[in-house]
Order: C-alpha cells, then sequence, then structure tokens
C-alpha cells in the first residue's frame, strides 16, 4: 500500500520542529495530527509559517494532539491498521526526516516501511494539474496549499496522474 504524507514545521532552521502531518492512502483513507496553534513548538517560527499553516490549524476535527508522543502515537497507529509492506511517499528529504523520527519507536513498523521520494515522478505539468485541481477541490474543507493533509491529498493525485500519463 502506498501512503503519501506531508510535513509542515516551525521553518527552515537548522533543527525544524514538526508542526503536523498528513498522511492519506492509496485508496484514500486520510490521517492528519496538528500539534496545538500555540506553544513552544513555535517558538521561533517564521512569519510565513504563522500565515500560511498556523492559520490553517482546527480545520479538521479531532485533529489537534497534546503532544507530539500523541502524535507518534496517532501516526503509527494509521500505518499500522495497513496489512503488508507500505511504501511512504513524499516530495521532500525533510518530509521523510520527520516521519522518520514519529515513527521509529516502532521497530516492526519500520521494517515494513519503503521510502519513496516521488518529486521527479509528479514533475510533469499533467501531475501539477491534477495536484492543483486536487488542492481545489479541498477548500470547501477550509484546508489549501501548506495544509499537510492537502498537500498529501494533492501529492496523491499528482501521482496517480503520472501514472496514467
Amino acid at each position: 500500500m502506498r501512503i503519501f504524507f506531508d510535513t509542515e514545521f516551525n521553518g527552515f532552521h537548522k533543527v525544524s520542529i514538526l508542526i503536523a502531518i498528513g498522511l492519506v492512502s492509496e485508496d484514500g483513507r486520510e490521517c492528519y495530527v496538528e500539534l496545538p496553534p500555540k506553544g513552544l513548538h513555535l517558538d521561533g517560527a517564521i512569519e510565513f509559517v504563522f500565515a500560511r499553516v498556523v492559520s490553517q490549524f482546527g480545520k479538521i476535527q479531532g485533529a489537534c494532539a497534546s503532544d507530539r508522543i500523541e502524535m507518534s502515537d496517532r501516526v503509527v497507529a494509521f500505518l499500522n491498521y495497513f496489512d503488508g509492506p507500505l511504501e511512504l511517499c513524499y516530495d521532500s528529504k525533510l518530509d521523510w526526516r520527520h516521519i522518520e523520527t514519529l515513527i521509529d519507536q516502532d521497530r516492526a513498523l519500520m521494517f515494513r516501511v519503503h521510502r519513496h521520494e516521488i518529486a521527479a515522478d509528479v514533475s510533469s505539468d499533467l501531475s501539477r494539474a491534477a495536484g492543483a485541481e486536487a488542492l481545489a477541490a479541498v477548500a470547501h474543507r477550509g484546508i489549501g496549499e501548506f495544509h499537510a493533509l492537502a498537500d498529501a491529498i494533492a501529492l496523491r493525485a499528482a501521482w496517480i496522474a503520472s501514472q496514467t500519463a
């Protein structure tokens, strides 16, 4: 099973802090977890993060985790729902670094996980158009670009388009 994911973090610091993650399976099942819109995890966050990322927090009911441990537990539970090997698809090495820190607590899960950076796979005009269309389609949920779930949904759509070309 392919799982497409995206992360949001407090800025492009030497050590950025994960603040939200969105995952969507190849068959459309979703998981989204965000940290609270205020807290130490946002110390030093750049203005862009507040304007484009944190401003979209609270749009997905039940998504707020009290801390990083709960975030990790929820992501691991979502991934463990699926049987067999998992191909985790992402478009930035920073996304991989952040999810890896969330799931490394579960060695059995890590054994079934295969990573796949798909940035090159989704770079065609057709793929980009499919991703943009997917972002427009989730606007009614109050989310858009730079919301981790919206971006994961767009990544999935772009990848599907790349496979039909």
